[in-house]
């Protein structure tokens, strides 16, 4: 992780950075062309996701020493539980999702986001980025819990929600975790819509505890 810094950032940036050639031997000898070829060489920061929790990353920096990594900004989580009034079937307008149908939707969105993005890039003249849900992102916080949530009691067979008519406007999707203390949370991946949308099939789940990560309240 402390080499990536040495991939992605300017060329200008890493000129004023020594290089630890006596714990990783020499420096290689790479050309602006082929750094740039390789999609590197041109960064003026890299963010990542992860819960191996804040320590270590933020000590992977661009040298031996401990510290001058990666920093957590800004995060909030908010856990509620879902209650019998709020798990019950839900009818008509909407549509549940299965795992190939929320991949589809994810790809939709990721191409909405940029879009979105680069409009408020322009109007706020600021740098704006975020996690894209498509290639995968989105797909893996499934799969890494596979082993664990196809032994439940009841196998999940939906991972999203989403208006029938409304569509992307309305839409929720989720993933299943477990606690430290055995019990199963149900995480929110991608929500796009109002309060209606997140109450969603918990009652399917013994009524799990329901999370999000970085949504206002």
């Amino acid at each position: 992780m402390r080499l990536l810094h040495w991939v992605l950032a300017k060329r200008e940036y890493l000129d004023q950075l020594e290089w630890p050639s006596e714990e990783w031997g020499e420096k290689p000898i790479v050309s602006r062309s082929e750094q740039e070829g390789s999609y590197g060489g041109d960064a003026l920061f890299s963010a990542l996701w992860s819960d191996a929790g804040p320590d270590f990353y933020a000590g992977c920096g661009t040298g031996i020493r401990e510290g001058g990594g990666w920093q957590v900004q800004d995060p909030n989580i908010h856990i509620w539980n879902v209650d019998d009034a709020h798990s019950s079937t839900v009818h008509g307008e909407w549509e549940w999702l299965n795992e190939q149908e929320v991949h589809d939707i994810w790809k939709e969105e990721s191409e909405r986001m940029k879009l979105e993005l680069e409009e408020r890039a322009r109007e706020s003249q600021t740098i704006i980025c975020t996690f894209l849900p498509g290639n995968g992102v989105a797909d893996f916080l499934i799969d890494r819990k596979r082993m664990g949530w196809m032994r439940m009691e009841y196998v999940p067979k939906y991972w999203g929600i989403r208006h029938s008519t409304a569509g992307l406007d309305q839409f929720s999707t989720w993933t299943i975790e477990r606690r430290k203390d055995g019990s199963w949370v149900m995480v929110i991946t991608r929500l796009r819509g109002d309060a209606e949308t997140i109450i969603i099939y918990s009652g399917n789940y013994r009524r799990i505890c329901q999370e999000a990560w970085c949504v206002d309240h």
